[in-house]
């Protein structure tokens, strides 16, 4: 099967900025998506932001026209997730860039393209160290999972803000980045790694799953194979997550619950690596972030956004 043909979202005539970790409205039709200024003077291609990054917003059916949909003034603005809770529509997100400290925030979205009240929640009622990032909403609008870099562990939130409970055993695993199961809100999946006295290190990651009543168990392929960002499917029968065998840039891979990954399927042949695949509320589609050119040092790379057609792959008989 021919791999699918990206529909490039941003920055269709210029490559000017950074944008990245994009995800979908409730009704699919719009993608929301954090960009940054390039610093040109940057030594390294990773950390090239000019400035605090802002929300944009591009419509699916209309590429190139992506406006600023909440200001660098309100943040740094960070790794959005957009509630499909019906009745919800708030968006999740982290304050701060690299350092969000104990704070979520929350936006109540006018429409897709007017956002309403933010709200920066302090999360009360845990008393450990906090670097909270990478909020991933549960289906039930109310609750969030996010990632506590202080101690590279999952923790449960509410929408109020307070602590419910850590969801991961940093004995067990490390964990980065997670995704809640829509279908089922017992089961994450997660970029982990065992326990390590060098240290976490994300190229080390791997993707894992977990049951409420069960330990982390490997999804996807063992060293040297990388996984990171996971994201389940809407109907939790597939996730998608970045991967690299070891041997080139990160791509997109498809990986259906329940099959090992020798049965993961590759959908981009990007030459410079993507990140952050999430899926659209039919799950037919795939948004991710894409390099335009190849990271070196003294020239900061420049991300968009694209979109790929999977169903041919997710509903294949």
């Amino acid at each position: 099967m021919s791999l699918p043909t990206p529909v490039i979202l941003t920055q269709t005539s210029s490559q000017t900025f950074l944008d990245g970790r994009p995800c979908f409205s409730p009704d699919g039709t719009t993608v929301l998506f954090m960009r940054s200024p390039i610093n040109v003077t940057s030594k390294n291609p990773y950390q090239s932001s000019a400035g605090p990054s802002a929300f944009y917003q591009v419509s699916i059916s209309q590429p190139g026209t992506e406006q600023e949909y909440l200001s660098a003034a309100n943040g740094p603005l960070t790794r959005p997730d957009w509630s499909w809770a019906a009745g919800n529509n708030y968006i999740a997100f982290t304050p701060g860039g690299e350092t969000s400290g104990d704070q979520v925030g929350l936006i109540k979205a006018k429409s897709n393209t007017e956002p309403g009240k933010v709200t920066m929640l302090q999360l009360k009622g845990y008393s450990g160290p906090m670097n909270i990032s990478y909020p991933s909403w549960y289906p039930d609008g109310k609750h969030l999972a996010v990632t506590n870099y202080a101690d590279n562990q999952l923790m449960k939130i509410s929408d109020k803000g307070v602590w419910q409970s850590n969801l991961t055993d940093t004995n067990l695993v490390w964990s980065g980045m997670c995704s809640v199961n829509q279908q089922s809100s017992d089961n994450i999946c997660m970029a982990a790694q065992p326990p390590s006295s060098s240290g976490y290190q994300e190229n080390n990651n791997n993707i894992y799953t977990q049951d409420s009543t069960k330990p982390p168990a490997l999804f996807s392929a063992a060293p040297p194979g990388v996984g990171r960002a996971a994201w389940w499917s809407p109907d939790g029968s597939w996730i998608a997550y970045e991967g690299s065998d070891g041997s080139g840039s990160y791509q997109v891979y498809l990986q259906e619950a329940g099959q090992d990954s020798s049965k993961a399927i590759v959908v981009t042949d990007s030459a410079f690596g993507i990140q952050h695949p999430k899926w659209s509320v039919d799950g037919n589609s795939i948004v991710y972030a894409v390099a335009c050119q190849q990271a070196v040092p003294n020239n900061p790379t420049p991300w968009q956004i694209e979109m790929i057609d999977v169903s041919s792959y997710v509903n294949a008989s």
